[in-house]
């Protein structure tokens, strides 16, 4: 999630940063990752499907495409399609 909020944490050497903020899939984590997603022009939604799972997608307005992920939870569901939509591979 850190990589999708634009967070870099290799230094110049390409070591691993000291201090790394603590970032969580709970839903209060997930208020941070909506807000950066609309800031760039990513909407994210989700939906409950059958078998207790989740499919939430993401529509990047900028590039006009839309992305699907499924999920056992929502917030699982939504940080992979966010994560997708910036092109970062899970």
């Amino acid at each position: 999630m850190a990589e999708a909020l634009g967070w870099d944490f290799l230094t110049e050497e390409g070591f691993m940063d000291e201090y790394l903020p603590c970032f969580s899939t709970s839903w209060d984590g997930i208020g941070s990752l909506v807000k950066e997603a609309r800031r760039i022009g990513i909407y994210l939604g989700i939906n409950a499907v059958p078998d207790r799972r989740y499919e939430a997608y993401a529509w990047d307005e900028v590039n006009q495409k839309r992305y699907e992920i499924g999920g056992r939870t929502a917030r699982l569901a939504v940080c992979s399609v966010f994560l997708t939509a910036k092109g970062i591979t899970i």
